[in-house]
């Protein structure tokens, strides 16, 4: 029983049966894939999946990404014994159970072959090139954008808001002199 690893696009296949895996369970399965059979260390683990992108995680974050790995790792049909813990020293993924394919080519292809046959109709005026095009997804600005244009947005309306408070709330003040009578000033305006 061969278990395919699709690295690329981070699916787990068996026989009709796959599973996308998250980010970290991609990563760490890859370095376990890479050093299958020997001793991967927790530091390693937290180095390959979080470190080497500047990111500090407690135990319990590892303890439950290797829990989902198991778990995703059961769900499509691998032997309990998958991968080991090897008391406080690290894990050990079996060897010869999972197989790392690295393109995701030969992973299109394999869903193709087990996909229900499909026509395509062209229509007789379009050019072969503009029937093998797909068609654009649409285009979405980035975070970084969309946190820039609310930064804009929220200073435009402060500015406005002061603009709106001095031509409201300012006045100029004319006074003719002071009237003094009784010992009291009085300014008329």
């Amino acid at each position: 029983m061969d278990i395919l690893f699709y690295y690329q696009v981070g699916v787990l296949k068996n026989g009709t049966r796959s599973l996308e895996l998250s980010k970290q369970n991609k990563l760490g399965l890859a370095l376990f894939c890479k050093k299958e059979g020997l001793l991967v260390t927790k530091e390693e683990f937290v180095q390959e999946c979080w470190e080497s992108k500047g990111v500090i995680v407690s135990d319990n974050t590892v303890r439950q990404t290797l829990f989902r790995l198991r778990s995703a790792l059961a769900d499509i049909g691998a032997p309990e014994d998958t991968l080991i813990t090897q008391g406080r020293n690290g894990y050990v993924l079996k060897p010869g159970v999972i197989k790392v394919i690295d393109s995701d080519n030969v992973y299109e292809a394999a869903i193709n072959i087990n996909a229900e046959p499909h026509h395509v109709s062209v229509k007789p005026s379009a050019t072969a090139d503009e029937a093998t095009t797909a068609p654009e997804k649409s285009q979405r600005w980035p975070v970084s954008g969309q946190y820039a244009l609310l930064a804009l947005a929220v200073m435009l309306l402060f500015c406005g808001g002061v603009f709106l408070r001095y031509l409201f709330f300012t006045h100029e003040i004319s006074f003719t002199h002071y009237k003094d009578e009784g010992g009291r000033a009085f300014f008329l305006l």
